[in-house]
């Protein structure tokens, strides 16, 4: 075989193997920048909720004589008993909107306590498949160093025989 075209086979192989090289080094890398990123720990932040909600409540008054009243009264007794009412719906008005008030601030306590469970769960979970997706990265990464290891053992035998074959 011609001295040259050895030669030449002999540049083209470590040439590829450098290549190879290269490449398991960019891999190696880019892993474990990836694990990097996956390792790093997030924190879980909560806000409390808003407490206040008003909302207008479907009230309605129903009046009228009371069945079986034949007396007329004046028009005074009337304004007065009207006015009575109005006052007695006006209570009633501020206590419904103070009971729901606070029935709505229980039932927003209720939904932000689940929701911050709910949130605390899928927190919790995703830490625990990080968790397991870094272990499994990180297995990975150390095969790909011995593999890397060996393909630099391989050039440097691969190298120093071929030089060898061509000085003979």
């Amino acid at each position: 075989m011609n001295c040259g075209v050895a030669i030449g086979l002999m540049i083209a192989g470590a040439a590829a193997e450098a290549a190879g090289l290269a490449l398991v080094a960019y891999d190696i890398w880019a892993s474990s920048r990836r694990q990097a990123k996956l390792m790093r720990r997030n924190q879980l932040v909560q806000i409390g909720t808003a407490l206040e909600h008003d909302r207008a409540l479907g009230i309605r008054a129903v009046g009228g004589a009371p069945p079986g009243a034949r007396r007329v009264r004046s028009i005074e007794e009337r304004v007065m008993e009207l006015e009575e009412r109005v006052a007695g719906l006006h209570r009633y008005l501020e206590e419904a909107r103070e009971h729901q008030v606070q029935v709505s601030r229980q039932l927003t306590d209720e939904i932000a306590r689940q929701v911050a469970e709910a949130r605390r769960e899928i927190f919790e979970r995703f830490e625990d498949a990080r968790g397991l997706l870094g272990n499994e990265l990180g297995a990975n990464l150390r095969l790909r160093v011995v593999g890397l290891l060996l393909l630099v053992i391989g050039l440097v035998i691969a190298t120093v025989g071929n030089v060898a074959s061509v000085s003979c």
